[in-house]
């Protein structure tokens, strides 16, 4: 439950973000509405599983349980290494959908590329949150 309310946060900041890049690359309010839906459901996916894998093969160790304050740097090095893992599927979904919908390539590397650069931003900012979120949360509820 836990990977998928991350991903449910993410998801809901992507959506608004993708939306608005899709609209202006189509010139349409439905259509990036629409291509952002196409995107979000996929990616929520890819984010929940790729996200469930880090937490069972490898989980977070920096947990107020295990630390005295909480470790920036374990947080953003850990969450790099997550998304060098979920970045290629999600790109390919991306790029993908603008094709897909606007049979441009010159419109897809545009949108495509905008949205390759100011969505990723926002995976950092959900999983560093939530990192805290996890640390703050062990010192009231105990270890994991």
């Amino acid at each position: 439950m836990h990977s998928v309310s991350k991903a449910i946060t993410l998801k809901v900041a992507t959506f608004t973000t993708g939306t608005i890049i899709y609209a202006f690359g189509t010139g349409s309010l439905a259509a990036g509405s629409a291509l952002s839906a196409i995107n979000t459901a996929g990616s929520f996916v890819m984010l929940t599983a790729n996200d469930y894998a880090w937490d069972y093969f490898w989980p977070n160790t920096n947990v107020k349980a295990n630390n005295d304050s909480f470790e920036a740097l374990n947080s953003v090095s850990r969450n790099t290494a997550k998304y060098l893992t979920f970045k290629p599927m999600v790109t390919v979904l991306n790029i993908g959908s603008i094709y897909w919908w606007t049979g441009s390539v010159a419109n897809t590397a545009v949108t495509g590329t905008a949205a390759v650069l100011i969505l990723p931003m926002m995976f950092y900012v959900n999983n560093t949150l939530w990192d805290w979120y996890d640390w703050q949360r062990a010192a009231t509820h105990g270890a994991k």
